[in-house]
């Protein structure tokens, strides 16, 4: 089945998280709770707050394509994108 996998235990187990399928790139947050990831198919930046099982569009007044996009480990809330 596509969609993200999350694992807890060094990779000995896959749980599916979500199905979504559009995402390219990803970041996980050094404390395992938040993800953020690219959606290829709109162009939007995505985050999940709960491991992936739900995502939010905070692409919000970002125009043109997304080729990359890096998240501040230390304070979440400071994103840079291109």
């Amino acid at each position: 089945i596509p969609g993200l996998y999350v694992s807890s235990d060094d990779g000995r187990s896959w749980k599916l998280t979500s199905q979504i399928t559009t995402l390219r790139a990803l970041f996980l947050h050094p404390g395992g709770d938040l993800f953020a990831g690219m959606n290829y198919v709109n162009n939007r930046l995505l985050v999940s707050k709960d491991k992936g099982r739900s995502w939010r569009d905070i692409s919000k007044g970002f125009f043109g394509e997304l080729i990359s996009f890096i998240i501040d480990p230390e304070n979440p809330q400071f994103a840079v994108a291109v």
